[in-house]
């Protein structure tokens, strides 16, 4: 049986082809939309709350304004022209959409989780019962296709319970394995939006954004770059391309600046190109692993072999058996 899906629904997921049409079906241009103070204010809202916050409030007012704040939000934020704008935008938006299928979860919407992976990403995803225990099963191949992306122990297929060829996942697990996902198809709508003709409101509002649009810091020369590890290389180069590293690849990065003399400030700059980018925090993290807040235990560069067990090792000859990173050109001079 077809799951029915009303406004509400649309409101919350709102990149589905059928939320797509329902905005077709109310026929507004963009000078149209310009008319409706509330829309306008929304859409400014969202962009800002994922600019600043990194974030969007999951509040849901009036679900055709939000679904049209929505897509007035993606010509906004494709309006200015900023390519770590757009990543941060969008992973805002999908972990909105995370949050809400959490929520669907806890209030027992579990066929509109099913729904969502078939209907969005193609994944037949079944239910499972242990004792007073629910699971998601999903089949390994596609389990495995996006597992890979993760660094984290837990991740790796060995740590999964694995049954006639699928994998059984907890609720929370199953959900943040499409986060990126989400995140990606946003950003791709998104660039491949067609600006037409802006009404004067709108430019106003894009100047705007403009200004207040987050910026990756350029933080140090490609010159110095090619004396670093590689492993360090892979996290400035993944930075520099506007992805998240997972947990060790920042652990590594920031002890690594740390231990070669590069300042707090500097190191947060360097942070601050990452989508989930939150400057409070990446500080006191930073702080935390230089002494300087906590209980004052300054951190060591994690070693080859850490590295290694976390994924997050990609020696070359260069690296000369070293067994820490920070020997990187010294073992070699």
């Amino acid at each position: 049986m077809e799951l029915s899906l009303g406004k509400r629904d649309y409101a919350r997921y709102p990149f589905l082809k059928e939320a797509g049409e329902l905005v077709r079906l109310l026929d507004l241009s963009l000078y149209d939309v310009t008319k409706f103070l509330k829309i306008l204010d929304r859409a400014k809202e969202r962009i800002l709350q994922a600019f600043k916050r990194g974030k969007i409030e999951q509040e849901l007012e009036d679900s055709e304004d939000e679904l049209l704040s929505f897509s007035l939000a993606l010509f906004l934020v494709k309006a200015i022209n900023n390519e770590f704008a757009i990543k941060r935008y969008s992973l805002a938006e999908a972990l909105r959409v995370e949050a809400f299928l959490n929520e669907e979860f806890s209030n027992n919407n579990i066929s509109i989780i099913i729904y969502l992976f078939k209907r969005l990403f193609k994944i037949e995803i079944r239910e499972f019962h242990k004792d007073e225990e629910f699971f998601f099963e999903i089949p390994f191949k596609d389990y495995l296709i996006r597992a890979t992306k993760f660094h984290d122990e837990s991740w790796k297929l060995i740590n999964r319970p694995l049954y006639h060829g699928y994998v059984r996942l907890k609720a929370k697990d199953l959900i943040r394995l499409i986060r990126e996902e989400i995140a990606l198809m946003i950003e791709e709508r998104i660039k491949l939006l067609k600006l037409a003709k802006f009404p004067e409101k709108l430019k106003e509002i894009v100047n705007d954004l403009k200004q207040k649009a987050p910026h990756p810091t350029l933080w140090i020369g490609r010159g110095e770059v090619k004396d670093y590890p590689p492993c360090v290389k892979h996290a400035l180069k993944e930075l520099e391309e506007g992805r998240n590293l997972p947990h060790y690849g920042r652990f590594l990065l920031a002890s690594y600046m740390l231990a070669i003399g590069k300042g707090v400030d500097e190191i947060v700059g360097l942070f601050s190109k990452a989508p989930d980018f939150k400057e409070k925090i990446t500080r006191y993290q930073i702080e935390h692993i230089a002494g300087l807040k906590g209980g004052g235990t300054k951190y060591r560069v994690p070693s080859c072999k850490t590295l290694a067990e976390h994924n997050f090792c990609f020696k070359t000859e260069e690296c000369n058996n070293i067994r820490n990173p920070f020997q990187f050109g010294r073992k070699n001079e």
